[in-house]
């Protein structure tokens, strides 16, 4: 008999025990260094091909592009443009260079991440600023990377889910592009803290309700309210925003914000596919081996290859 809290599937069992604690800026700061170290040097999936440029992203700043290509493409690809996670604090993991290069070789798509600057020193609107600056070089770029600015698609998990939640609604009011789709991975989309999974799974693995507090304290510092594109669920207009896939996890704190995301598209008459993945936690995906993330990715990448199929 299990004596854990959560009933979430036992493939998940070890990830549960790694409890991420939000820490000092310095602390935070050096962890970032190790992190961009690891990414950079992870090799993708072995059919796709990386490479690096750099963007002028937010009031000038140098902004580092990582973009993945399937080997062996012909003609112009569709185009999925990441935002990654990491409670708007941390850079990117090794694992997502794993998880989009899998996008682009099954999804037979080009992905581009984009290194914004996360909130450690860098409060909101840095990171979204940085986000939009990136897709503007990426569309600006599109004969160099070979993509069909017809076929893009906004992704991204966890806080990076809640920057292309933003950014899907920034790029329609501001007129840059009309994005055929979003895909939201257990995304983070309100900085209120008080839907029920938030209250009612606190210490939920991995990703509990304190680091989420203390992330949004860090992402709105110097705002005493949220302001426009900072917490998506808080927009007044959902009407005219891109078809959506919305994967929130089963135990999860932000689960039910992400479905509270997806009901809101829906009222607006926005076609989404929600799809709770039942017995999972947060970053959950992080198990390659679980056949519950390989059915995650699987649903990930028919979602994508339908968007690009419209």
């Amino acid at each position: 008999m299990s004596d854990k809290k959560y009933p979430f599937n036992s493939d998940f069992d070890d990830l549960a025990k790694v409890s991420l604690t939000v820490s000092s800026d310095l602390q935070l700061r050096l962890v970032n260094l190790m992190l961009r170290t690891q990414f950079r040097f992870r090799q993708p999936h072995a059919n796709t091909t990386k490479a690096r440029y750099t963007a002028q992203g937010y009031q000038g700043h140098r902004l580092t592009m990582t973009v993945i290509t399937p080997d062996g493409s012909n003609g112009r690809l569709p185009c999925v443009y990441y935002s990654h996670g990491g409670g708007f604090l941390m850079d990117l993991l090794p694992a997502h260079m794993d998880i989009c290069s899998e996008y682009a070789y099954k999804a037979n798509c080009v992905v581009v991440i984009s290194h914004y600057r996360v909130a450690v020193g860098n409060p909101f609107p840095v990171s979204v600023e940085d986000c939009y600056a990136g897709l503007k070089w990426t569309l600006d770029s599109a004969d160099m990377l070979n993509i069909d600015q017809n076929r893009l698609v906004l992704a991204g998990e966890s806080a990076g889910g809640g920057l292309t939640a933003s950014l899907s609604q920034m790029v329609r009011d501001r007129g840059l592009v009309t994005p055929i789709f979003q895909m939201l991975i257990y995304p983070v989309t309100s900085s209120k803290l008080d839907s029920n999974s938030m209250v009612n799974m606190p210490d939920a693995p991995v990703w509990g309700a304190t680091n989420a507090r203390i992330s949004w304290q860090k992402y709105l510092a110097g705002h005493s309210t949220p302001p426009k594109y900072a917490s998506p669920l808080d927009t007044e207009d959902f009407s005219n925003l891109p078809p959506a896939y919305i994967e929130p996890s089963e135990y999860d704190v932000l689960r039910d914000e992400g479905i509270a995301y997806a009901n809101k598209l829906e009222a607006a008459g926005v076609n989404v596919e929600l799809n709770v993945s039942k017995g999972t936690i947060h970053a959950f995906d992080l198990n390659k081996e679980s056949s519950i993330t390989q059915a995650a990715m699987d649903s990930r990448v028919n979602a994508l290859m339908n968007a690009f199929q419209q």
